[in-house]
C-alpha cells in the first residue's frame, strides 16, 4: 500500500501539470540520486580493482563482470527420452538426432506433409549429343612448341626451366597421355 501511494505522489511530482516549484524540487532529487548512485557504483568498482592489486586473473573477472560479460552459472538441461539431461555432448547429440529425424517421421505419417521423391539429375538433362565436341589429337610437336613459348615470367603452375630441361623426354609421354581422353 505504502508503495503504491509513493507512486502516485512520484507521478504528481513527474508531471508539469502540477506545482512548477515541485516539479524543479524533483528534478534537482533526481539528479542529486543519480549522482549519488553513480559515485557509489565507481568507489565500489574502485575498491574491487584495489583489492585484485596487480592479479591479473582478478582484474579480468572484475573488468568482464563490469562489462556484463559472464560465464553462465545455470548449467542447461533438457529432458531427453523422459531423462534430464545436463552434459553438453548428450544435449547436442540429442538435437542431432532430433533435427535428422524430422524427415523420416513426416514421411511416415499419413495425415504429414507428402513428400515427392527427389528426381534425379540426369531426369532432367536431354540425350547425349556424340558429336557435340570433338578435340583434335595434339601432337609431339605442338607440346614442344607449347613448352617452347611458355616464359619464365608469367605465372604458372609448373616451374618453365624445369619443363624446358626435360621437353626431350616427356613430350613423347604427354602426347599418349593427353590423347587418351
Amino acid at each position: 500500500y505504502l508503495y503504491n501511494l509513493w507512486r502516485q505522489s512520484m507521478k504528481k511530482l513527474k508531471s508539469k501539470e502540477g506545482d512548477p516549484l515541485l516539479y524543479d524540487k524533483y528534478k534537482e532529487y533526481r539528479k542529486a540520486l543519480k549522482n549519488t548512485i553513480s559515485s557509489a557504483k565507481r568507489m565500489h568498482k574502485q575498491k574491487k580493482f584495489d583489492k585484485a592489486n596487480g592479479n591479473s586473473r582478478e582484474t579480468w573477472k572484475i573488468i568482464n563482470e563490469i562489462r556484463g560479460k559472464q560465464k553462465g552459472k545455470i548449467r542447461p538441461s533438457f529432458i531427453i527420452d523422459g531423462h534430464v539431461v545436463e552434459e553438453r555432448r548428450a544435449i547436442a547429440n540429442g538435437f542431432n538426432k532430433y533435427f535428422t529425424s524430422i524427415a523420416s517421421k513426416l514421411n511416415e505419417c499419413d495425415d504429414g506433409i507428402p513428400i515427392e521423391p527427389i528426381p534425379n539429375f540426369t531426369d532432367y538433362l536431354k540425350g547425349s549429343v556424340e558429336a557435340s565436341i570433338f578435340l583434335d589429337p595434339c601432337t609431339t610437336d605442338e607440346i614442344n612448341e607449347t613448352i617452347g613459348e611458355s616464359s619464365a615470367n608469367k605465372a604458372s603452375d609448373t616451374p618453365v626451366k624445369a619443363l624446358k630441361s626435360v621437353s626431350s623426354i616427356t613430350p613423347p609421354t604427354s602426347e599418349k597421355f593427353l590423347n587418351v581422353f
